[in-house]
């Protein structure tokens, strides 16, 4: 093998891993307030996991997560159910096992 190669087979590497993360991943965004977004992804390969993020829309680094929600069983049945107090202050989010809270006023889970 020549030297020539190895950039080749870098880029190569990058391309399937970014087409990989792009086929096995499925995400959709909620609007909680007027500067406030929920988005929910699921990533599924091995296993299937889901992800809550809150943060303000237009400023990604400021966001915080719940991190990967690992889904147990199978049919991996994933969705979730939001809903939001009549003061638009605090959300719930249900899945088919968890309840997670967000205090909109804090922007945290």
């Amino acid at each position: 093998m020549n030297a020539q190669s190895n950039p080749h087979r870098y880029l190569v590497s990058l391309l399937v891993a970014a087409g990989w993360h792009s086929l096995t991943r499925r995400s959709t965004a909620v609007e909680l307030g007027p500067d406030l977004t929920l988005t929910y992804t699921v990533a599924w390969g091995f296993g299937m996991s889901q992800r809550f993020t809150v943060g303000q829309r237009w400023r990604p680094w400021s966001s915080v997560t719940s991190g990967w929600i690992e889904i147990l069983q199978k049919p991996y049945n994933s969705g979730a159910a939001v809903y939001a107090s009549e003061d638009g202050k605090t959300c719930y989010i249900g899945t088919s096992y968890n309840l997670i809270v967000i205090d909109a006023s804090q922007k945290s889970f």
